[in-house]
């Protein structure tokens, strides 16, 4: 039994013979000393030598499929102070992951949660003992910093433009996505607290709120 991509074995009929036929599946194949063997089925050869005696043999090859691997990037940022869940599609039954080159003991299901940069490899077996693998790097990323600075007080009629800094997407309170907003205190008749808050997010996909 071989797996599909190994290198299909070379029969040999033996050398010193006169004749060779070979079948494949009942089904004439060649008439030569080797043959490769790139496809399942039942191999059967018959010789014969310079006395026209013959004998034959055969064997039985099968290539049995490897297991599918999906959902696997080559690349993934991990934002610092955060954890990375990586899950792999696959028909596999066994699972194996690698970091750096080394087995990651325990870690033997469909899903892996990364915290450190590393090169990783995921490996995915079935039961004809077929396999798999896939490689990808994490590297580590930082997060953004956002400083929206104390709070403060509004007058009636005043207003204040908070600024998040140059980042690459902005979720304010009020559903904006602009690096600023006006803090507006309007007219009100008593004391009226008001919160602002904003989530941004850098070029990595990593984020930070204020």
């Amino acid at each position: 039994t071989l797996c599909d991509g190994d290198t299909p074995p070379v029969l040999n009929g033996g050398p010193g013979n006169t004749s060779y036929v070979w079948t494949l599946n009942g089904a004439p194949l060649a008439m030569t000393q080797n043959v490769t063997a790139n496809a399942s089925g039942l191999y059967v050869v018959t010789v014969k030598n310079s006395f026209d005696c013959s004998r034959t043999e055969q064997v039985r090859i099968t290539f049995e499929p490897k297991p599918t691997l999906n959902a696997i990037n080559d690349s993934y940022d991990l934002c610092d102070g955060q954890s990375l869940t990586v899950n792999v599609e696959s028909n596999g039954t066994e699972f194996a992951w690698k970091k750096s080159g080394t087995t990651i003991q325990g870690e033997t299901t469909k899903t892996l949660v990364i915290s450190e940069e590393a090169t990783y490899t995921i490996i995915v077996s079935n039961v004809a003992d077929c396999s798999t693998e896939k490689e990808f790097v994490v590297t580590s990323r930082p997060r953004p910093i956002i400083e929206l600075g104390a709070d403060f007080d509004l007058c009636p009629g005043d207003s204040k433009i908070l600024n998040a800094g140059t980042h690459t997407e902005y979720i304010w309170s009020n559903n904006s996505n602009g690096p600023t907003l006006q803090a507006i205190a309007g007219q009100p008749t008593t004391v009226t607290n008001n919160r602002y808050t904003v989530i941004v997010k850098n070029e990595f996909g990593c984020e930070a709120n204020d």
